[in-house]
């Protein structure tokens, strides 16, 4: 049987292992928190690049839409002269 200095030997060393246990885990979810930050951080840019590069691609379909109406309108004039 334990006498009370070994209880308290034991106690102290089951107080320490959950001290280590919980600074882990602490360090394990902030690393994780870090992980998604940086994940969210890259997905908001990708986000940013994927809508320029639509409404730059949008705008190019426009003018690429409008010149050909712009020609045919313009050959349309020139067969009504």
């Amino acid at each position: 049987m334990l006498g009370s200095h070994g209880s308290q030997k034991f106690s102290k060393a089951c107080d320490d292992a959950v001290d280590r246990a919980t600074q882990t885990s602490s360090k394990i979810v902030k690393a994780a928190i870090d992980e998604l930050d940086a994940y969210r951080s890259t997905v908001a840019k990708w986000d940013t690049v994927l809508a320029i590069a639509l409404a730059l691609t949008a705008g190019a379909l426009i003018a690429v839409r409008r010149s050909a109406i712009e020609r045919v309108l313009s050959a349309s004039e020139i067969t009504v002269l």
